[in-house]
């Protein structure tokens, strides 16, 4: 079926890969200097704005998704069934005094909703460099904004 595309893996890995992201956890995160509560309302006002449709939502974590516009992942991870993949984003906020820590953790999903919905986790991938950014841009704009209240 896609056999041939094996062969081609060790290329595609080395062009989609990147350096570990040096952080406590391993994933893309941030401590910002704000409370949760504001924290989690800014993630969630710039998921909508990004539309990214919110699957998830509780006091300690965000679970975002939308369709994956990259051909060659959906080429990939994608089914005879749905040969669109997803792409997830769950954000974990953790209080740590009057900070909140924000984990984010990127997967793909494979049939998304159905009895044979895979994910497959993204680890020191572009993506996982993008969402780190998002964060740090998250952290900058929350943390201007509470000092001027």
């Amino acid at each position: 079926m896609k056999w041939w595309l094996l062969a081609l893996m060790p290329v595609l890995i080395a062009c989609a890969a990147s350096q570990p992201l040096q952080t406590a956890s391993g994933r893309p995160e941030t401590t910002i200097a704000a409370d949760k509560a504001t924290v989690k309302t800014e993630l969630l006002n710039r998921a909508v704005n990004n539309r990214w449709q919110i699957t998830k939502e509780t006091d300690s974590m965000v679970v975002v998704q939308k369709a994956n516009p990259d051909f060659m992942t959906n080429f990939m991870l994608g089914s005879a069934w749905d040969p669109q993949t997803e792409l997830r984003i769950a954000y974990t906020l953790i209080s740590a005094g009057t900070s909140t820590r924000v984990v984010a953790d990127a997967s793909i999903i494979t049939n998304d909703g159905s009895a044979f919905e895979k994910t497959t986790v993204v680890t020191n991938t572009k993506v996982n460099e993008g969402i780190r950014l998002e964060l740090e841009n998250l952290k900058v704009y929350v943390e201007y904004h509470s000092k001027k209240s």
